[in-house]
């Protein structure tokens, strides 16, 4: 995520991304979904 958004500038792809990784954790909790969910966050400014 993080290669496609800072080398490529590609954000909608870095987005897409994050959303499969969302969808792959739905029933784990913690630390990793909330990093996930705040680099979310900081692309949908971006964009």
């Amino acid at each position: 995520m993080w290669f496609l958004r800072d080398i490529y500038a590609n954000d909608r792809a870095a987005a897409q991304t994050l959303d499969r990784a969302l969808e792959e954790m739905k029933d784990e909790s913690g630390i990793g979904r909330a990093r996930l969910l705040a680099a979310r966050a900081e692309i949908a400014v971006a964009m």
